[in-house]
């Protein structure tokens, strides 16, 4: 959350290898420190893998989570966490199906980014079955967010290109306002690969890790080897 100077983490795998659900949140002014949130509602079930990014929207301000797995197998369920100022709480969405290609099918690290120019949020590729081989995805779905309706119900889309060169899991995404940018690995760093097709003025594209976007335009990542890296746009 950039314009309240905090960042939200939420579930994982622990050092011990156990699941969890919880939710923390780090004050990036000050002294940075820690506060452990108790929302009310759901909760989401403990996950891995799971998409998750924050909805900046002035009338909304809340994180979105979808998918993941639970250890035995994947999730397909979205929630929200809102009033994290106040009275943080849990909801679990239902969204209005694509009217051809239905809901989103249930997996795990995937890739998603938030694109408030168009006020929708994107998720794609990913894995179906991530204790086994062969469940790679690439497709792409955006949930239209329908704001100003007074009455907002989330729309999923399913893109019918889907990804650039095939199924694809265990990737990143970042956004730039002035583009899109989905951002994807190979299996060892650093043979990348990096992807570009223009649709509707917007750019898709593929590269590693764990990341953020400058506000110079630059992209900054480290890992999975302890290297750091800026990639200039």
């Amino acid at each position: 959350d950039a314009d309240h100077r905090v960042a939200y983490v939420f579930g994982g795998e622990g050092f011990s290898g156990a699941l969890r659900n919880d939710v923390w949140r780090l004050d990036l002014s000050g002294n940075m420190a820690w506060q452990k949130l108790v929302p009310t509602g759901g909760p989401p079930a403990p996950r891995t893998g799971m998409a998750v990014n924050w909805d900046p929207s002035l009338d909304r301000q809340r994180m979105l989570v979808f998918g993941g797995s639970d250890g035995t197998g994947v999730l397909g369920d979205l929630w929200e966490l809102s009033q994290l100022d106040t009275d943080p709480t849990w909801t679990l969405k239902n969204p209005t199906p694509d009217p051809s290609a239905g809901l989103p099918p249930a997996r795990a690290f995937l890739g998603a980014f938030f694109d408030d120019t168009f006020d929708r949020w994107t998720i794609l590729g990913g894995d179906t079955t991530p204790l086994a081989s062969g469940g790679e995805l690439d497709d792409v779905w955006s949930l239209k967010l329908n704001y100003p309706d007074p009455n907002p119900q989330p729309v999923w889309t399913k893109d019918p290109a889907g990804m650039p060169d095939g199924p694809r899991a265990h990737f990143r995404a970042v956004v730039d306002t002035r583009w899109v940018r989905s951002v994807t690995p190979e299996i060892f760093f650093p043979q990348s690969d990096f992807w570009l097709s223009l649709t509707q003025a917007k750019l898709w594209m593929s590269l590693y890790p764990h990341m953020f976007l400058l506000p110079s335009g630059k992209i900054f990542f480290t890992g999975p080897n302890y290297f750091t890296y800026l990639l200039n746009l």
